[in-house]
């Protein structure tokens, strides 16, 4: 898992790391502002949207924490808004 939050990366933890079991392995990567990772060599990479352009591997799965029509939503809701 490749995330910005260390929030999300707890919770990742949390729901995958059991289903994980002793078969495979469950790793972390808390990007910094300006990191870059390099993740080739890993089967499957979970990056959430600002992860995905830093992260460099052949497997990447971009994880969508809100859907996109969620987004447009608060996109439209936050530009009709006053602004001070």
């Amino acid at each position: 898992m490749v995330s910005v939050s260390e929030a999300l990366l707890r919770t990742a933890n949390g729901l995958l790391a059991p289903a994980v079991g002793r078969r495979h392995s469950y790793q972390e990567f808390l990007l910094s502002r300006r990191g870059r990772v390099d993740l080739r060599a890993v089967d499957v990479a979970l990056c959430d949207s600002l992860a995905m352009s830093v992260v460099t591997g052949t497997r990447k799965i971009h994880y969508k924490l809100l859907h996109p029509r969620c987004l447009e939503y608060l996109a439209t809701t936050v530009g009709s808004l006053p602004r001070l």
